[in-house]
């Protein structure tokens, strides 16, 4: 069963990169046309950095780092885990995915703010918009990407618990 949940896992990464590089390179403005060029309006190395140091920093000081390894490891090996170590991982995802969602508010909130102390040029105005969405963006992206491990690991804690609880009411 893992080794399915694995394949499907880089089935639905594939089909979601591959979802958001169609979006991002076809322009639908003017036509269905394909652009290259609309690549670069997505990258954004300091938004990155930001998220990253964000969602690395709440995984490290709340201890949840390993669990978080841990994850992808049981949806990529054919790894096995105590209740007690699946509920770490589902919240190491949690923290992760939520870590993700606040960072990009924060940058982007900030990025707006920064925006409106210098409203004297509108193509500034512009790029700041551009960046705040891209903050969002990114979080989001995140978030999709980490929820199917996410409720593979709570569908795999509820069958072992119910396993659990089999046993138990059958030795009874």
């Amino acid at each position: 069963m893992k080794k399915k949940s694995a394949e499907l896992y880089s089935i639905y990464l594939i089909v979601l990169f591959g979802f958001l590089f169609v979006n991002v390179v076809i322009d639908f403005l003017g036509g269905i046309s394909i652009n290259f060029s609309h690549i670069s309006n997505f990258i954004d190395c300091y938004t990155i950095i930001f998220m990253f140091i964000f969602c690395f920093a709440a995984l490290l000081f709340t201890h949840l780092l390993k669990p978080f390894a841990n994850s992808f490891l049981f949806i990529f090996k054919n790894l096995t885990y105590s209740i007690e170590q699946y509920e770490q991982c589902i919240l190491s995802i949690k923290v992760t995915m939520i870590s993700s969602l606040i960072g990009g508010g924060i940058y982007g909130i900030a990025t707006i703010m920064n925006m409106l102390s210098t409203m004297n040029d509108l193509t500034t105005i512009v790029i700041c918009i551009v960046i705040s969405l891209l903050a969002i963006f990114y979080s989001l992206v995140v978030c999709a990407v980490l929820l199917p491990i996410y409720v593979l690991l709570k569908k795999e804690k509820n069958t072992c618990e119910n396993t659990n609880t089999y046993k138990r009411g059958r030795k009874s």
